[in-house]
């Protein structure tokens, strides 16, 4: 296509959608239209609780005014069906979250309303978790913090009469290591069940909205690995032990083993298999910061290469059309099973299995319309997923692909003078850049909603990584498929995989390390997400009769937006006063302060039973308040409980000043006073007793952070600090009464305890 024919093109598409706009979309995609509307109904359904017969009555009247306008054969009838469809669609929705949510009679959490010590029996229904401990290398405590968590489907209970039947979904935390269990197993598990907590601090990821999404109510606690049982392998559980089985065959196809130790295998397992697991923190932070965690998310480019693949392998050799998109179609559902089930790759799987079968009909398939057919086939299984971020990146990146890459790849070549229109590799290097905008447009606000940042960089660094992740793509999945068949052209297919995910790795950490656009917004409001949508839709499909009229348009509402979003970011980091957050850690302690002058510092951070407090609970809590790094880190005393938190505070820590014993004195931190350990003292003191006591002092007011100190440095603050009086109080020893001295407390008589 030369010049002219492709802006007469774009010319001809805008006049018509001008006039036909929605009645194109209604006619090429109408179940972008019942998709949205099922979507609706169940949000107004889970919002509101609405009664079931005022959905069926809803119904009822949709069908019979859509019956009557058929009948009369009406003027607007494409309308007044397409209306009456949508209003069916919003209460087919409302009733399948209704079915979805309502509990069995003999579902466990009928009967669990707190700690209850159980007896069950059930199966498990996907691979154990191993989370082991980091940071430290002393046995005991890397024993103590290793812990296995499973999903278990629930079958009988044990009660005063014996095992009753019951059901529900349960997840499962032992205390230890138990990766011995195979999906699929029916075990009995001695445990404790409680009801699901909400998060503990602000930020934090909502562990119990995301279970209750998924119907899962109830979390049991393991004691010790030996509180499991597993009565039998018969694997009754077929599709949960077929999905490891596959899972399992292709782990092993791909490395030659499923225990992966090695950085570089541990890479390929991630990008190939989404084994991500034993990926470190520091990794993470890097794909995080760049803005290619995507590529470590399965989603719809590992399905397009893989069809890709099988389809122009099958073609060489001769295979008819139809049979390839058969055998393509085989291809898809294995990969699906070998892989988790995130809701990107599920979305690529249905897209590519429907692309398939309109080959096998020798029909064209519509992108619009395939999006939406997938989007109801995800909801229908699942109907809460779509509030997942994943979910929403997933589907909200592709629909913006589908919608503004044409607009803004136009952009690019008008740009660039048209230099590139007939250019091979730079046509679409152009036009990938172009898909990579129109997705980061539309990933924006979902990113900028759920997890406080931005990367601006993102899909230049996409564009520039996508040869090596296409080649480590073509080599693994070649190494799979051909592995069982040619071992030796295998095994140098697996060398290679490996090569280039070693040469990945290393490539994403240097752009890490030159990177430094990660814009954090911290907690923005949804009005904003929501009028940032609204913008981008206006921009796509609004026209107006003067085009500098709708420019001018645009240009206000992304004013407003970045206005917004600017007074939201500075009101996120700053403060005008002292802040102190102290974070629920359970056996440990973190504490954050942030002074009016700006700087912020972090006393201690660790825990004895919550691994990676530092990323899961510190970082989530900078993110969510725009807070770049932390200024300086004071360590009370060298205890782990004080401690195992910091290594996973990743790039938090990059500019952070250590300060410990004698450094902390002579650190002047503001408004901070060292009460203790005195430095004129040669007491011999004991670890706990040798911790550091501050006070800190801000507008009239105290504040006493006694870390660990025990009953003979609490009586000797006392004596060489008469009269203190803090108007808070962090407990000694987290609250502890066996090593409290109640005098400690009735002398201080402080205002608040925490």
């Amino acid at each position: 296509m030369d010049l002219v024919h492709y802006q007469l093109s774009l010319i001809d598409k805008e006049r018509h959608e001008r006039s036909h706009l929605i009645r194109d979309i209604l006619t090429s995609s109408p179940l972008l239209a019942l998709a949205i509307s099922f979507m609706a109904g169940i949000l107004v359904e889970d919002k509101l609780s609405i009664p079931a017969w005022i959905w069926l009555s809803t119904a009822a009247i949709a069908l019979a005014v859509a019956f009557v306008a058929f009948i009369k054969n009406s003027k607007n009838l494409f309308y007044i069906i397409v209306i009456c469809a949508m209003a069916g669609f919003a209460c087919g929705g409302a009733m399948r979250v209704k079915s979805y949510k309502a509990p069995c009679a003999n579902d466990i959490r009928l009967a669990v309303t707190g700690r209850t010590l159980a007896t069950v029996e059930g199966f498990v229904v996907a691979k154990p978790i191993v989370n082991s401990a980091g940071g430290d290398e002393r046995e005991y405590t890397s024993a103590m913090q290793t812990s296995t968590s499973f999903y278990f489907d629930l079958k009988r209970v044990k009660t005063r009469d014996g095992f009753a039947e019951a059901s529900g979904r349960i997840r499962m935390m032992v205390a230890g290591e138990r990766g011995d269990l195979v999906p699929g197993d029916y075990v009995r598990v001695y445990c404790w069940l409680d009801t699901i907590k909400p998060p503990a601090n602000p930020g934090q990821f909502d562990s119990r909205a995301y279970l209750v999404r998924r119907n899962v109510y109830i979390a049991g606690s393991v004691e010790s690995p030996s509180g499991i049982e597993i009565l039998s392998h018969t694997k009754t559980h077929i599709f949960s032990w077929a999905r490891h089985r596959i899972s399992s065959y292709a782990l092993t196809m791909l490395l030659g083993d499923e225990n992966v130790t090695d950085q570089s295998e541990q890479m390929l397992a991630a990008l190939m298999l989404g084994v991500r697991s034993n990926i470190d923190q520091a990794t993470i932070d890097a794909f995080t910061r760049t803005g290619l965690l995507h590529i470590l998310a399965l989603s719809g480019s590992h399905v397009a290469m893989l069809v890709t693949m099988v389809f122009f392998v099958a073609k060489a050799v001769g295979v008819g059309r139809r049979w390839r998109a058969g055998i393509c179609a085989v291809f898809i559902i294995l990969f699906t099973l070998a892989v988790p089930a995130y809701s990107p790759i599920l979305r690529a799987s249905i897209i590519g299995l429907f692309f398939c079968l309109s080959q096998l009909l020798s029909r064209r398939s519509n992108a619009l319309n395939t999006i939406s057919l997938a989007a109801i086939c995800l909801i229908l299984t699942s109907p809460l997923e779509f509030y997942e971020p994943s979910w929403q990146l997933s589907f909200g990146c592709v629909l913006g692909m589908i919608l503004f890459s044409g607009d803004i790849e136009y952009f690019l070549n008008r740009v660039t003078g048209f230099h590139f229109l007939h250019k091979g590799f730079a046509k679409w290097g152009l036009r990938l850049m172009a898909a990579g905008l129109a997705a980061q447009f539309s990933a924006m606000p979902v990113l900028a909603y759920h997890f406080y940042n931005i990367q601006p960089l993102g899909v230049l660094w996409t564009v520039l990584t996508a040869p090596l992740v296409i080649a480590i793509m073509m080599s693994g999945f070649g190494t799979i498929i051909i592995m069982p068949l040619l071992p030796t052209v295998g095994h140098l297919l697996s060398y290679a995989a490996i090569f280039f995910a070693w040469l990945f790795g290393v490539l994403v950490r240097a752009i890490a390390y030159i990177d430094h656009t990660q814009i954090l917004t911290g907690k923005i409001s949804l009005w904003v997400v929501i009028f940032f949508a609204v913008t981008l839709l206006f921009i796509r499909f609004v026209y107006l009769p003067s085009r500098r009229v709708k420019f001018y348009a645009s240009s206000c509402c992304l004013l407003i937006i970045v206005t917004a979003a600017s007074f939201s970011i500075h009101g996120n980091s700053s403060t005008k006063g002292l802040e102190l957050t102290v974070f629920s850690v359970g056996h440990g302690q973190s504490i954050l302060a942030r002074f009016p002058d700006g700087g912020n510092c972090l006393f201690d951070c660790g825990s004895l039973n919550r691994s990676d407090i530092g990323s899961r609970v510190v970082v989530p809590y900078l993110n969510r308040k725009a807070i770049t790094g932390i200024d300086r880190i004071v360590i009370s005393h060298p205890d782990i409980d004080h401690t195992n938190g910091i290594a996973s505070l990743g790039s938090k820590t990059q500019n952070a000043v250590i300060l410990r014993d004698l450094d902390i004195a002579s650190a002047e931190l503001p408004d901070c006073k060292i009460l203790w350990p005195p430095a004129d003292s040669n007491i011999p003191l004991s670890d706990n007793d040798s911790s550091v006591v501050i006070l800190i002092s801000y507008a009239g007011k105290c504040i006493l952070l006694c870390s660990d100190v025990e009953r003979d440095a609490q009586s000797q603050i006392l004596s060489r600090n008469p009269g203190l009086k803090p108007d808070i109080l962090i407990m000694p020893h987290h609250g502890s009464s066996a090593t409290l001295d109640r005098l400690f407390i009735e002398e201080l008589s402080p205002g608040c305890l925490i």
